[in-house]
């Protein structure tokens, strides 16, 4: 993944902070460009319960800066769950927004349960 990163200090930063917090990554891309993307994920743990299954630990909504049209950027889902092999950052939903938002971007809100 270091590699993804060469030449992108946020990139890197946001790979850094995986040592400390589950993660997960995503490449998006789009034909005609993008204001800002969004990103919602599960962040998911095995169920010890139920072999095969798993357990929502919490929701996660990023916000990614603009990329031009076939650009390629790689996003970092950075929960807000301690490090741990065992959970996943499970993207759900990706939106390509062709309009400005209020909202702070780039952004990494989670939600836990």
């Amino acid at each position: 993944m270091m590699n993804v990163a060469a030449g992108d200090a946020a990139l890197t930063r946001a790979i850094k902070a995986c040592k400390e917090f589950s993660c997960g990554r995503i490449q998006v891309a789009s034909v005609i460009g993008c204001v800002y993307w969004e990103i919602e994920s599960r962040v998911v743990s095995p169920n010890p319960d139920a072999a095969g299954s798993f357990l929502t630990m919490g929701m996660l909504r990023t916000l990614v800066k603009s990329t031009a049209g076939k650009e390629i950027a790689t996003v970092v889902l950075r929960s807000g769950v301690a490090y741990s092999p065992t959970v996943a950052v499970v993207p759900t939903a990706i939106v390509c927004h062709q309009n400005q938002t209020t909202e702070r971007v780039p952004n990494n809100i989670y939600i836990g349960r």
